[in-house]
């Protein structure tokens, strides 16, 4: 009986007709990512963020109790003698669960006049939907203390500087915008003296501008104030020869010179070495592009690329002396929002998503499109910003729909998917503290969020589904009948995941609703015409789901689709499909 095999590989693919989709392509991935490999994982959640304990990082102990009589989920509860007191988030049998456990519980103490049998412990509870309950409560308990950063409107920048998290958000005065610190009692002020105005759009550049240990500087610019510095202690503005002096764009030279973008077309540079002199008589001064400034980006050969709104600039030397501007193009610009550098630039211009890449031609560049398979996605679309998730090799770029992600390989573009959250996150920022990378975003509800964490979206579930592309196993017009389905996914942890097959393009000759429940570890359930079941992923052996089908039809399509508040990732492989040729259709 012949089989095939199907490998994920090439990611989401909406700009081809569902007839020639290959095998591995992906019709649909909603909050499933391409990895390094090809395969389609699910992605992980998001947390509100304000320097509090991390909800995704909640850790829960457990004890025992002679008796759990008068325990309530969610109540401070409190050891006679010792003053022990902790918050309950679970009650498993005679076994509690606890967070914000304070002082030292001991084996003599009573708790609600029932005795103490075993003492807290940072282990799980003993089955996995305990643990799922227990996790799920504990993080509830912390999420419930992290609040948005003051102020009023969406948030307006945000950013990693000396490994601290600063947020920026107008203020009820309807005419500054305040900076905020993330602390462990949620944010603090940073006193601007007035610097900053409403509505702006934050770009940020942390560079060390002397041979100082810790002098590293942070510009900010919003396009609607004068640049300022941060150096963890006091925010000052620049002033250059501009009349209005409101640069919108960033960028730092290997040599110390500072370079600020105007949307009048102008780039103002500084004197080597000092962000604060832009005079003429001391090194500094101004570039002309003829053209509105979007974006200033460093090149991995010390070259800044200058992106206008209808042409791109390429800006040499790393002295005003050996300074030099070439045109590289004049038919498209960049968006504003959507220039990444990730070794080289990515961008959305008017022929759409595409990266500026160095050519063979030594100190040349070209440009090469990388949305080809989901070029309809960003058409016509303003983004609102774009990140780079370094530890993925991702670029990522938002508009009001959500999110177009890119899993790139060198010059590659190994796949990419969409992804969606429950409140429209308008700026964003990653970077590392402490060897961890994190990926934030600031929202229109006026909280700033950690992606890629936890199990939820801040407490709320969410959709993951992966659509296959449709497989007429390499022959279109001959009907088949599908004998047998094996799914190959695989999940730390259990997982609750909806499996459901399409034949026949969805025609309506075609079965389908009939359910069914596959189990982890290779089990076997025979089914007539089933199409829509359940599988529960995460057995030592990885989960290879096997499942029995009778139908028959031209074509056959699998999907994954996961809503919950507390799973764990899950990876897709592929699938492999047995069946019999029947007649050619007529």
């Amino acid at each position: 009986m012949p089989v095939q095999n199907v490998t994920c590989s090439g990611g989401l693919n909406v700009e081809s007709a569902i007839y020639e989709l290959k095998a591995g392509e992906a019709a649909a991935l909603l909050n499933v990512e391409v990895d390094t490999s090809g395969s389609y994982t699910t992605m992980a959640g998001c947390e509100k963020f304000d320097g509090r304990a991390e909800p995704n990082k909640a850790i829960y102990k457990t004890f025992k109790l002679a008796s759990v009589a008068g325990i309530a989920l969610g109540a401070v509860i409190t050891a006679v003698p010792s003053g022990w007191s902790a918050t309950v988030i679970g009650i498993d049998g005679d076994t509690i669960g606890v967070v914000k456990d304070t002082g030292t519980l001991t084996l003599s103490d009573t708790i609600l006049s029932n005795a103490v049998v075993s003492l807290p412990i940072a282990i799980e509870a003993r089955s996995y939907a305990s643990h799922r309950a227990f996790r799920s409560y504990a993080q509830g308990v912390f999420r419930a203390l992290i609040q948005p950063v003051p102020g009023i409107n969406e948030v307006r920048g945000v950013v990693i500087y000396k490994g601290n998290i600063y947020a920026f958000r107008d203020h009820s005065d309807n005419t500054t915008c305040r900076m905020y610190k993330a602390t462990t009692s949620g944010w603090t002020e940073i006193t601007t003296s007035g610097f900053l105005l409403k509505n702006g759009r934050y770009e940020f550049r942390a560079h060390n501008f002397t041979a100082g240990a810790g002098t590293k500087k942070l510009i900010i610019v919003n396009g609607v104030n004068k640049a300022c510095t941060y150096d963890g202690t006091t925010v000052a503005q620049l002033s250059t020869a501009m009349s209005t002096d409101t640069p919108s764009s960033v960028e730092v030279l290997p040599s110390s010179i500072l370079l600020l973008g105007y949307d009048n077309g102008s780039v103002m540079y500084s004197k080597i070495g000092d962000p604060t002199d832009f005079t003429v008589g001391s090194g500094g001064g101004e570039l002309g592009m003829s053209d509105k400034v979007i974006a200033l980006s460093l090149q991995p050969d010390g070259k800044v690329a200058i992106f206008c709104e209808k042409s791109i600039k390429i800006l040499s030397g790393k002295t005003t002396a050996t300074f030099d501007i070439s045109t590289f193009n004049t038919e498209a610009g960049a968006v504003k929002g959507s220039v990444v550098n990730i070794g080289d630039s990515i961008f959305l211009s008017q022929s759409g998503l595409t990266r500026l890449a160095r050519s063979q031609v030594y100190g040349a560049f070209e440009m090469v499109g990388i949305d080809k398979k989901v070029k309809r996605l960003l058409d016509n679309s303003d983004a609102l910003f774009s990140l780079a998730v370094h530890r993925k090799n991702q670029y990522r770029i938002f508009t009001s729909a959500g999110f177009v992600g890119f899993t790139l390989a060198g010059a590659d573009v190994v796949g990419s998917f969409t992804g969606s959250y429950p409140v429209e996150m308008v700026c964003g920022y990653s970077g590392e503290i402490g060897g961890e990378e994190y990926v934030l975003m600031g929202g229109e509800d006026g909280y700033v969020y950690r992606a890629d964490v936890g199990q939820s979206q801040a407490g709320l579930s969410y959709t993951r589904l992966t659509r296959m592309a449709y497989n007429d196993l390499n022959s279109g017009q001959q009907r088949k009948k599908f004998k047998r389905l094996v799914i190959n996914a695989d999940s730390s942890r259990l997982v609750d995941a909806k499996i459901s097959v399409d034949l026949d393009y969805s025609s309506g000759d075609a079965p389908r609703q009939n359910s069914f429940t596959v189990a982890a570890g290779g089990s076997e359930i025979y089914i007539g015409t089933a199409i829509i079941g359940q599988a529960v992923f995460g057995s030592a052996d990885d989960a290879i789901n096997q499942i029995y089908l009778s139908g028959v039809g031209r074509s056959i399509s699998v999907s994954m689709l996961m809503n919950s508040d507390d799973a764990d990732p899950v990876r897709f492989g592929g699938y492999s499909i047995e069946y019999e040729m029947r007649a050619k259709t007529r």
